[in-house]
């Protein structure tokens, strides 16, 4: 099965923008999205974790200008899926794509927050890739453009998390009760 109409005008190096899960600033991510190699039906992709950690995952590209880059975040075992959803432009090698990720905070509930991948440029080998590290850039101390992406990823609104949460009525109120303990995060 090959889906991949124009998977390789994605290729290249990026820094995703989010919002951090701990603390109220800038989270600044690699990843790389690989050419596809012979044999290879889907290419690979990589991120990092804040530890430095590198995960290799796979793309999956529609000809409906979406993407969604697939990954495993634990490196035992247990599966901890991150999926990130990309909206893809109608351009050609885009300078900039937007989307929305899927993913466990440090607790493991469940979180979703809007993303913004800015192209750095060509893919790099991989040993290089490693070298990078994730950051999170405190709120003041953003640049111009920075403080742009702030703006559209890290707002209230633009996160969206849930819990596990022990359900004495056993009844709807309890999902109010969640969302009102979660504004206090």
């Amino acid at each position: 099965m090959r889906y991949l109409p124009n998977a390789g005008i994605y290729t290249g190096l990026y820094l995703a923008y989010s919002s951090s899960s701990f603390s109220d600033g800038l989270k600044v991510e690699p990843y790389m999205i690989a050419s596809i190699t012979d044999g290879d039906a889907l290419p690979k992709v990589y991120s990092q974790n804040m530890n430095g950690d590198y995960y290799a995952g796979v793309g999956v590209f529609s000809p409906f200008q979406i993407g969604y880059l697939m990954f495993n975040e634990q490196k035992h075992l247990q599966l901890a899926l991150k999926v990130v959803f990309l909206q893809l432009p109608l351009i050609e090698y885009p300078g900039w794509m937007k989307g929305i990720y899927l993913t466990h905070d440090y607790s493991r509930n469940p979180i979703a927050r809007r993303v913004v991948f800015v192209r750095q440029g060509n893919e790099i080998p991989l040993e290089e890739f490693a070298e990078m590290r994730t950051e999170v850039i405190p709120k003041d101390k953003l640049n111009e453009e920075q403080q742009a992406y702030y703006d559209y990823t890290c707002q209230q609104g633009d996160v969206i998390r849930s819990m596990m949460l022990v359900s004495p009525e056993k009844n709807v109120n309890d999902l109010m009760r969640e969302k009102e303990l979660l504004k206090l995060l």
